[in-house]
């Protein structure tokens, strides 16, 4: 299949799903949205104005380092990691992120660094939430990993 014919029947199959779902309304600055993939699929969370947060369910880590899968070339993506009252982590906050960018369009894996610092073993067993604030970058997956960093 030519490359065009799968832009046209992605496009096609989008459109459809949107209409079998319909649309939410917009509250303010907030909205919600769904992602229907298959298995083994990526799929890119990218703003629609230039920046966007994407927040995660609670869950629990094992690992030192978080890493991101992202195209961050000509922007950056911070993350938080919240408590499960939606309050930063000490030392976890927005304000204490380092900006994730590359100057290298083909970087792809990225660490995120709070101050300085990309241990995040302090967290271990705790129950988190990360939020991505993006600003000009696609984030397409993360994951926690054992470094030697």
């Amino acid at each position: 299949m030519a490359p065009e014919e799968n832009y046209e029947r992605a496009t096609t199959d989008r459109q459809k799903l949107v209409d079998a779902l319909g649309t939410y309304p917009r509250m303010g600055a907030c909205s919600v949205g769904i992602l229907i993939l298959r298995e083994d699929g990526w799929a890119e969370l990218k703003p629609s104005y230039e920046r966007g947060e994407v927040t995660t369910r609670q869950f629990v880590f094992e690992g030192d380092t978080l890493k991101l899968n992202a195209e961050a070339y000509g922007g950056y993506i911070r993350a938080e990691v919240l408590d499960p009252q939606f309050k930063p982590y000490e030392g976890f906050s927005v304000e204490e992120c380092d900006p994730v960018y590359s100057d290298d369009p083909k970087q792809i894996w990225h660490t995120v660094r709070w101050n300085g610092s990309s241990d995040v073993r302090s967290l271990w067993n705790k129950p988190v939430r990360v939020v991505f604030h993006l600003h000009q970058a696609s984030l397409y997956a993360f994951q926690f990993e054992y470094t030697d960093e």
